[in-house]
């Protein structure tokens, strides 16, 4: 895994964070 500080890292983690809220509203559906 990326570290956080780094660009990369920052993205990376945004777009896990944004797949991860994609995958719960779905399952809200």
């Amino acid at each position: 895994m990326l570290p956080d500080n780094t660009e990369e890292g920052k993205e990376k983690k945004k777009k896990m964070a944004t797949f991860k809220w994609r995958r719960i509203e779905q399952n809200l559906l």
